[in-house]
């Protein structure tokens, strides 16, 4: 794998900074490697604990809308116009301090709705296994995924 792949943005930024000051001398990057690979592991959390509280992390917030924001922004991006926009109830998730935008399903908004640091995962399950009427099994499933998920993509943490 390149080196390049275990960088985030800032961190190939400052090393780029970092070389063309240096006379084009390659930096170590051993140091700062470690770092990030300790930073994932930190991140990678896993939902087994069922006391565990996910919360949003700062700059990520949920939308709901009439009609598809995120094909709408994805469209002024990349220039081109929005196809045929259906009025249609769609969930959004933004994350402004990473540039992102998602569409979620209704069983999505209902977990990150959830995701305030007061409910445990627990209780989060038992309220999707309530609302859509599916096995415990299937909603521990689901919810644990979509969670563990997020925390890797750093839009969850569990406190």
């Amino acid at each position: 794998m390149p080196i390049w792949s275990n960088l985030d943005r800032e961190h190939l930024f400052l090393y780029i900074a970092h070389y063309k000051g240096s006379n084009n001398k390659v930096a170590d990057l051993s140091g700062l490697i470690r770092a990030i690979q300790n930073r994932k592991k930190t991140a990678n959390k896993s939902t087994k604990k069922s006391g565990s509280q996910p919360v949003l992390n700062e700059g990520v917030f949920i939308g709901t809308f009439n009609f598809n924001l995120a094909q709408i922004i994805h469209s002024g991006l990349t220039g081109n116009k929005p196809g045929n926009l259906q009025k249609e109830k769609v969930n959004v998730l933004f994350d402004i301090d990473n540039n992102r935008i998602f569409t979620i399903s209704d069983l999505a908004r209902d977990i990150l709705d959830k995701s305030n640091g007061e409910s445990t995962i627990s209780e989060i399950i038992d309220l999707i296994k309530q609302k859509y009427q599916i096995p415990f099994t299937e909603a521990e499933s689901k919810c644990n995924g979509f969670l563990n998920g997020l925390i890797e993509k750093n839009i969850v943490y569990l406190k």
